[in-house]
């Protein structure tokens, strides 16, 4: 029997912690709602501040990108009769791993894109700068705008900024010996040019 309550109750404390995780989460959506149905014609701006919550996978098995950050997305949006444009800067910090050291770093955010919705019959949002929306759309959620334009500004490789340098200095010096090589033989002295092919030819 008691044992039998037990299970009970721990059945019960689960399913309430998931349904305050759903409830959160829904919240931690509408944060990012714009009620583009409201506004009227012309230009309106919304800032959104972003923290670790942004990065959290929807999915267990999806893998994200970027898992701590933080910054404030600014959002100009253009609202006219035929579309509506908006107009994204975000700034901040996002903290990555060096494929190098396997040392944490902060990456410095400084991202400006922009989004054109053009009305239509149904959602089309397969474009990368513009999607279609249906008339009448109410809201409209720009976190996974903002998620996705931080995660597009991540370099392939992700280096600690004190490897900075050095990879540039490495580089500079494999351009320039080649530079340098291709140099050397637009200057040789033709005279010079003929004894050696001279000599060649009785080697």
């Amino acid at each position: 029997m008691l044992k039998s309550n037990k299970n009970f109750l721990i059945q019960i404390i689960s399913l309430n912690l998931r349904t305050l995780f759903e409830t959160m989460s829904k919240k931690s959506e509408r944060a990012y709602d714009i009620d583009v149905y409201g506004l009227r014609l012309g230009v309106h701006d919304f800032k959104f501040e972003f923290s670790d919550g942004l990065f959290v996978a929807e999915e267990a098995e999806e893998e994200q990108i970027v898992e701590k950050g933080h910054g404030l997305c600014n959002v100009t949006v253009e609202k006219s009769e035929l579309l509506i444009t908006l107009s994204f800067e975000i700034k901040g910090e996002v903290e990555l791993i060096c494929d190098r050291s396997l040392e944490e770093f902060k990456f410095p955010l400084a991202i400006k894109e922009r989004l054109i919705l053009k009305y239509g019959d149904e959602l089309d949002d397969s474009g990368d700068d513009v999607w279609i929306v249906p008339y009448g759309i109410q809201t409209f959620n720009v976190k996974r705008n903002i998620l996705e334009f931080i995660n597009v500004a991540i370099p392939m490789k992700r280096l600690h900024p004190k490897f900075g340098e050095d990879d540039a200095e490495g580089m500079e010096l494999i351009y320039s010996s080649e530079d340098e090589i291709e140099s050397q033989e637009e200057n040789v002295d033709p005279r010079w040019a003929a004894l050696q092919q001279l000599k060649n030819s009785k080697n």
